[in-house]
């Protein structure tokens, strides 16, 4: 009993490296002003006057923060830009880390109080920008997410402190077991279907042309291939992925594997917003360790290129 309170104070309280949640707040940022740049179209049908959304026999999101926003359509459409513009202030202060912690709740809100009303054109992968935003909340809040690479550090940190600042693990093990959760009940919830059970899902999915961007439906004179293919899909979502990602052999390997399943999936299928998102959700298991061996691989590849370029 003894050593399993070791492991599970070391597992969620041993003090780590702040800079990779400072990259993972700044990632997460930048990629949200690119999504609600493009959410702007949907917004303005459902949040304005001239919209069709007050027609959906739907019951609105009316509980806080979700249901926040739902009267903007009984208003002057400048209340809408207003709080469509603050959002990208928000954003920008969360991005750049000042006054993080306030920003962080707000972003929390105003991205609930966006989404949750979008009861058509809304997927999976808005539930993910949520719970993110969530997740960021919890560790703003907790000083974790504005140690390094922020505004806020830079006006505390005084010009004799030196040091890498630390930070204890239990913020960033917060995202790496709600990604784990994503894998394993998006495996489990295909149980449910049996065209995974017989391994014929794929083979329905490179037969229509509705949701692909290329024609695939080559690839159904192969049904061998298609139900390896969805076998593999399956186990790796429900077993690989939420066993393997833990351990520092197999991590590697595994967020590889599914890098190169989401690429895959967003150059040939027109699945918007999800394979972005999770791919960024990938940055949760990078170590400072990962980013020293990628800056070392991009500055080999700089002088090497300029050798070729002096001769």
């Amino acid at each position: 009993m003894k050593e399993l309170m070791v492991l599970w104070d070391r597992f969620f309280f041993a003090r780590v490296d702040a800079r990779p949640m400072g990259l993972f707040r700044i990632a997460f940022g930048a990629y949200l002003l690119v999504f609600y740049w493009q959410l702007k179209w949907i917004l303005e049908l459902y949040f304005l006057k001239s919209g069709f959304a007050v027609h959906f026999a739907a019951k609105p999101a009316v509980s806080f923060p979700n249901g926040l926003f739902v009267n903007l359509a009984n208003v002057s459409p400048t209340w809408f830009y207003f709080l469509y513009g603050a959002t990208f202030a928000i954003i920008a202060l969360f991005t750049l880390g000042l006054w993080t912690r306030i920003a962080a709740v707000l972003l929390w809100v105003v991205t609930c109080a966006w989404l949750g009303p979008l009861v058509v054109g809304s997927n999976s992968a808005d539930n993910v920008v949520r719970t993110l935003s969530f997740l960021f909340m919890l560790a703003a809040v907790a000083g974790h997410a504005n140690t390094c690479y922020s505004l806020d550090a830079h006006r505390a940190r005084s010009a004799s402190e030196a040091g890498v600042p630390q930070i204890p693990v239990w913020s960033t093990r917060l995202f790496q077991v709600q990604l784990a959760l994503i894998y394993f009940f998006s495996g489990f919830h295909k149980l449910a279907s049996n065209d995974w059970y017989n391994g014929s899902a794929l083979h329905y999915v490179f037969f229509q042309a509705t949701w692909s961007r290329v024609d695939l439906s080559w690839a159904t004179n192969y049904p061998f291939a298609t139900g390896l293919l969805t076998y593999a899909t399956l186990f790796y979502e429900l077993l690989l992925f939420p066993a393997l990602v833990w351990n520092r052999r197999t991590r590697l390997p595994i967020l590889t594997f599914g890098i190169l399943l989401h690429l895959s999936i967003a150059v040939t299928m027109k699945v918007f917003v999800f394979g972005e998102i999770m791919l960024l959700f990938y940055l949760c298991f990078l170590t400072q360790e990962h980013y020293d061996c990628l800056r070392g691989f991009w500055r080999k590849c700089v002088v090497k290129v300029g050798k070729q370029g002096e001769v």
